[in-house]
C-alpha cells in the first residue's frame, strides 16, 4: 500500500491500492517468448522481475498524482518502465487504485512510445529509490518535488494520450504474427 495526498488537503493521507490487470502479465509473458507450460520458476522470475521493476515507479506517482486534481489524474495514461519494457497504467481516485493494465517491450515498441522511453530514461535511478524510501519509511525521509517528478508528469501528459489513443492499433509484434497466418 501507498500513501496518497491530494491537493488542496496535503496532510490528508489514505492508502491506495497497486493491481497488475491478468493482460498486463499475459502480455509480458507473451513478450519474453514463453510457450511451454507449464511455466518454469525461472521464466515466473523473469515475469515478476519485470513487473517488480516498474513498481518503484508507483512510489514516483505518489509525489506526482499528489501535486495534481483527483479529475487531471483519472485522465492521465501512465506510464511505469520497466527493465526490458514499460507497463501502461491507469490511475482511480474512486476507490484509489493504481492499476498496470498493458505492458510494451521496447524493442516492437512504437516511435512515440520511443520517445516517452528517451524521457523516462532521464529519470534517475538514485530519485526513484528516494521517492521509494519515503514511501517504505514513511516520515523518516521526507523528500521535496523536483525537476525529476514534473519531468515524469509532462511525459504522462504529452505521450500518455498518444499511446492510449492508438490501443486499438496491434503492436508490431502482434502485426507480424497476424500477416504471418494470413
Amino acid at each position: 500500500m501507498l500513501a496518497l495526498t491530494f491537493p488542496p488537503a496535503r496532510e490528508w493521507m489514505r492508502p491506495m491500492s497497486i493491481k497488475v490487470t491478468a493482460h498486463a502479465i499475459d502480455r509480458v509473458v507473451q513478450r519474453m517468448g514463453i510457450v511451454d507450460a507449464p511455466i518454469s520458476p525461472e521464466d515466473i522470475k523473469a515475469v515478476n522481475a519485470e513487473v517488480s521493476q516498474s513498481l518503484i515507479w508507483a512510489a514516483a506517482s505518489f509525489f506526482i498524482l499528489g501535486k495534481i486534481p483527483p479529475a487531471e489524474a483519472d485522465a492521465l495514461t501512465l506510464i511505469f518502465p520497466s527493465q526490458h519494457g514499460f507497463f501502461i497504467g491507469k490511475f482511480s481516485a474512486n476507490p484509489i487504485e493504481l492499476s498496470l493494465v498493458t505492458y510494451v517491450d521496447r524493442d516492437t515498441s512504437w516511435e512515440e512510445q520511443q520517445e516517452a522511453f528517451r524521457v523516462l530514461d532521464l529519470v534517475s535511478d538514485s530519485q526513484l529509490g528516494f521517492w521509494a524510501s519515503d514511501v517504505i519509511a514513511r516520515h523518516h525521509i521526507v523528500p521535496e518535488h523536483s525537476d525529476s517528478d514534473d519531468l515524469i508528469y509532462h511525459c504522462w501528459r504529452d505521450y500518455g494520450w498518444r499511446i492510449r489513443e492508438k490501443l486499438d492499433r496491434p503492436g508490431q509484434l502482434d502485426s507480424a504474427w497476424s500477416s504471418k497466418n494470413q
